[in-house]
């Protein structure tokens, strides 16, 4: 009986457990900015990261290796998706509130169709409304840090603002390569497992 439950809504469960830890990585992060300066948070966690996936292929015991033509693949997943992402957020974060952080990262939704309709590539209807509402939920948002900030303050929330909203379109466009590679020419599936 547990098993069957467990089969039904595991999947599901695993879900809500990821999006939960990633909500919680505004928070966490910033309270740990009291300790660390937010590039060094960034080299400890990523360096803890990559010893980890290291860790992880080599216990499993089976042959990886990455074909000499994707190489460039990952090469530009790893800019957009870890290193023009991840400097975005950490140095917005550092500027502005985990609430308005996890706002505007929240607009990745944005980039994406951008790139798809630079692409080529056509979006669903429903995807578009989805952009609608999340869009007036942010220019609500915005509209009432303007107004109750200063002139000054919001200088530096148009900053912090800029640089989450390349942090999302770096997410975006990474999003697109890890998918591209997922899709078409990975050796190993393990290891883009590793990388989500």
């Amino acid at each position: 009986m547990q098993n069957g439950l467990l089969a039904s809504v595991g999947l599901e469960l695993a879900q809500l457990v990821v999006v939960c830890l990633w909500a919680s990585t505004f928070i966490v992060t910033k309270h740990a900015f009291a300790e660390l300066s937010p590039l060094a948070f960034t080299f400890v966690r990523f360096g803890l990261m990559i010893t980890l996936a290291f860790a992880v292929l080599a216990a499993r015991g089976r042959p990886w290796r990455i074909a000499g033509r994707d190489l460039p693949h990952f090469a530009l997943a790893g800019l957009t998706g870890y290193t023009f992402y991840q400097l975005g957020f950490v140095l917005g974060l550092e500027r502005t509130s985990p609430f308005a952080s996890s706002l505007l990262i929240a607009m990745v939704p944005l980039f994406t169709l951008v790139i798809l309709a630079a692409r080529g590539e056509r979006a669903p209807a429903r995807g578009f409304i989805g952009l609608a509402i999340a869009l007036i939920g942010v220019v609500i948002f915005l509209a009432d840090q303007w107004q109750r900030g200063a002139s000054a303050k919001n200088s530096v929330h148009c900053s912090t603002h800029a640089r989450l909203r390349s942090s999302a379109s770096s997410a975006a466009s990474s999003s697109r390569r890890t998918a591209r590679l997922r899709g078409q020419r990975l050796n190993d599936p393990n290891l883009v497992a590793i990388a989500r």
